[in-house]
């Protein structure tokens, strides 16, 4: 009777302990949690991505309630291996140099709502050979994976 008693303890602490493994691993698996970001106006700022061997990245709409408007000036800093990043929607303001040293991006897309973007963000991106605009922005768009104003009269970025 003893034995059988510490053998359903032994598989309750196993299934316990499987529980909390599956719960931290799903969680570990949020990508919310790769980012380093501040909250001004209920608007959020990305200030670093902390998973710099990622490949694809999908940048959130929101983190934790808040939309995300803004990279900060370093936020995919030397993120060499990737290959795709996804900005949301609700992106209006590329700020400094956020994706320096990401070697292997190939190409990005600016979302609809971008009204911002600094000289430079894509320094050092050797492998970045496209950048397209949404149709509906209203302050960017695009020729040949060139950056231009609307107006296609300035060139923001060439890649």
């Amino acid at each position: 009777l003893i034995m059988k008693r510490h053998i359903c303890l032994l598989i309750s602490l196993a299934l316990v302990l499987c529980l909390l493994v599956g719960c931290q691993k799903s969680n570990l698996d949020n990508d919310q949690n790769q980012y380093r970001y501040k909250t001004v106006n209920n608007a959020v700022e990305i200030i670093s991505y902390n998973n710099k061997e990622s490949t694809n990245i999908t940048v959130p709409e929101t983190i934790d309630g808040n939309s995300v408007t803004t990279l900060g000036k370093d936020a995919f800093y030397q993120c060499k291996n990737a290959v795709s990043i996804i900005l949301p929607q609700t992106l209006t303001t590329i700020n400094g140099s956020p994706f320096y040293r990401c070697y292997s991006l190939q190409q990005i897309a600016i979302p609809k709502n971008v009204k911002s973007i600094d000289s430079n963000p894509f320094f050092r991106c050797s492998a970045l050979s496209m950048i397209s605009v949404a149709p509906e922005n209203d302050n960017f768009s695009d020729v040949d994976g060139v950056l231009f104003n609307k107006e296609k009269s300035i060139r923001v970025i060439n890649c």
